[in-house]
């Protein structure tokens, strides 16, 4: 399919294929590449959905899709499948968890969420926002290694291993990844739910690129 710049290569839809699901109910699915450009498209540009260019379909097609398969949790599973066949790579910068919080709410405050699942050979590395008794407590029983600097309300401040600490930048390449995708890094999205989901869906396009990426270089 030939399209915008913004559309997924062959390699790239035949990645996303084989984690979609086929169980559903209703008639059979059809168009689904033109149907998933058409979202990543409105995604990546901040178009409203009113004006989804027409070789993609019907608009209202394309975001009755997005807000089902945001409501039934569908992108964040594809997310998840995604990260499970690119694996692991410890230089790339890609999202292992994603919460929501209120604007006010502190960065801490999932913190307990984040660390959840940790290995006893993994490092936290975190701002002075993590600086606090209660998350340094979590990641004392967690068993792993935290690199967080402390803040100057400390009075005895922890050593900090400052090469180490560089990494946390892995996080701030993150969010200008999502920036990428104009809806996700503006908040077009009246509901949480729908915005979490155009998150869900910035990483997928990452992942997909890294798993097509690995593949041509397993051939060459």
């Amino acid at each position: 399919m030939s399209g915008d710049r913004h559309d997924m290569s062959d390699a790239e839809w035949e990645i996303l294929r084989s984690v979609l699901s086929h169980k559903h109910q209703g008639p059979e699915r059809v168009h689904d590449r033109r149907m998933m450009n058409g979202i990543f498209f409105v995604l990546r540009t901040g178009t409203p959905w009113r004006d989804l260019p027409e070789r993609y379909g019907p608009y209202t097609t394309c975001f009755n899709r997005y807000n089902r398969w945001s409501r039934n949790g569908t992108w964040a599973s594809i997310m998840e499948k995604l990260q499970r066949l690119a694996g692991d790579d410890d230089g790339d910068e890609m999202a292992k968890t994603v919460f929501l919080t209120t604007g006010q709410a502190v960065d801490c405050a999932q913190a307990e969420a984040l660390l959840a699942g940790l290995g006893h050979d993994e490092t936290v590395i975190g701002d002075r926002e993590y600086d606090t008794d209660a998350v340094l407590e979590l990641i004392k029983r967690a068993s792993v290694t935290a690199v967080i600097p402390s803040r100057s309300s400390r009075k005895s401040p922890r050593p900090l291993d400052r090469e180490t600490c560089r990494a946390h930048n892995l996080v701030e390449r993150f969010f200008g990844k999502i920036k990428e995708f104009r809806r996700g890094a503006t908040r077009y999205d009246k509901t949480a739910r729908n915005f979490l989901s155009a998150v869900h869906l910035a990483v997928s396009r990452f992942l997909r690129r890294r798993i097509a990426n690995q593949l041509f270089e397993s051939r060459a």
